[in-house]
């Protein structure tokens, strides 16, 4: 397969490689997210208009707004002042990195206690990008981790015994799929 791609000088997104390696998300989410990060800083993101622009039903675009947030690409949050109310609609804010999220969310946007959906303790995950120096490349190292992999460097993350080593030897396992730099500061 040969891949051709133009130098483009305007009206282009810049999208890391790690929303399409990551697989918590479905190909229809990271389709979503794709078209939300080439929109403008300041756009307002309506769901509706959303739905219209990418011809997707009211429940199914729920859904994937619903994993996108659970992912950490995409949070909701209260606008602080609107017509003189204290508080007015929500404001979607999307992400190219995803932010870490205690858990899954469910249909309000809170976080799920009682799920089927595997509880991520992403503080975990949060602490240990945090040793990247590049903090982008540190998520879309985690991103491309396999989940046994992820689990048992969570697990050294949980019991403190986290070190450079330990980065490192996953890092030399893993990490061709990242840019080649250190993993840890």
């Amino acid at each position: 397969m040969t891949i051709i791609r133009r130098e483009h000088r305007a009206h282009f997104t810049i999208v890391p490689n790690a929303v399409f390696a990551d697989t918590r998300l479905s190909i229809e989410a990271k389709g979503v997210l794709g078209y939300l990060l080439s929109r403008p800083r300041k756009w307002r993101v309506r769901p509706e208009h959303v739905a219209r622009t990418l011809n997707v039903g009211r429940k199914k675009l729920q859904r994937i707004f619903r994993e996108l947030i659970g992912a950490g690409y995409v949070t909701r949050e209260p606008q602080r002042f609107v017509n003189g109310h204290r508080f007015g609609d929500l404001d979607y804010v999307v992400r190219d990195v995803p932010l870490a999220l205690a858990g899954p969310v469910g249909n309000s946007g809170a976080a799920v206690e009682n799920s089927t959906v595997p509880r991520v303790d992403a503080r975990l995950d949060a602490a240990i990008v945090e040793r990247f120096a590049d903090k982008a490349e540190g998520w879309e190292f985690l991103t491309m981790l396999p989940q046994d992999a992820l689990a048992r460097l969570r697990q050294l993350q949980r019991r403190g015994k986290i070190d450079e080593a330990a980065l490192v030897d996953l890092w030399n396992q893993y990490g061709h799929f990242v840019a080649r730099r250190r993993p840890a500061r």
